[in-house]
């Protein structure tokens, strides 16, 4: 089963708005909620902190996105979800810091304290990029038979040579080589289809 992408920036952030309209935010989680949970565990949080702190950042941003979406002079989508994430990454490291500090023990969180002076978004952008090219092949899996798809992952992905996988799967290396190119042909233009479906830019009305 593959992931429905959201036909337009316009259409995708009004069905958002909408809390009824689970489809849209189950489509929004599918990206999104990996790549704030890996940031956060880039941050140095363990699993369970950065599961509660991904909860809590997919929570308020349900409750702000009208006011983004309606906003005069919106930023881009993503900067303002990675000051959502980053803000509450910050507070919760904040208050661990005080309760390590009145018990005495070691300090520590050196990465979320780095990230306190930093709001370039990088890492964020980063994890989202990642998550992009993993919602992309995903979705197109479907579309290629499964000797297509396991020549491009197993050259691509997992490393083996062209002759290598030709002998695992029975294929000729030149039908390695020509399955591998026709999945990345597609896998392009599906990531850059995703990146621009999931980025609205505040420069965009409908």
């Amino acid at each position: 089963m593959t992931m429905t992408l959201p036909e337009t920036r316009h259409s995708l952030f009004v069905r958002l708005s909408d809390a009824a309209d689970h489809q849209a935010w189950q489509e929004f989680a599918t990206i999104y909620e990996p790549a704030v949970y890996r940031f956060a565990r880039r941050s140095g949080l363990q699993h369970a902190d950065a599961a509660e702190l991904t909860q809590d950042v997919l929570a308020r941003l349900s409750q702000s996105l009208p006011d983004w979406y309606d906003g005069p002079g919106r930023g881009p989508f993503r900067r303002w979800l990675f000051a959502i994430a980053r803000s509450r990454l910050i507070d919760g490291w904040r208050r661990s810091q005080r309760r390590l500090a009145a018990l005495g023990a070691p300090l520590g969180g050196d990465a979320i304290e780095s990230l306190a002076v930093r709001d370039d978004g990088e890492p964020f952008e980063v994890e989202l990029r990642r998550e992009m090219i993993r919602a992309s092949a995903r979705a197109l899996r479907s579309e290629f038979q499964e000797t297509t798809w396991l020549a491009f992952w197993k050259t691509t992905i997992e490393g083996l040579s062209p002759q290598a996988a030709a002998e695992a799967l029975g294929m000729t290396p030149g039908a390695v080589y020509g399955a591998r190119s026709r999945v990345l042909a597609r896998l392009r233009t599906q990531v850059r289809h995703t990146w621009s479906a999931w980025t609205a830019s505040g420069e965009e009305r409908p």
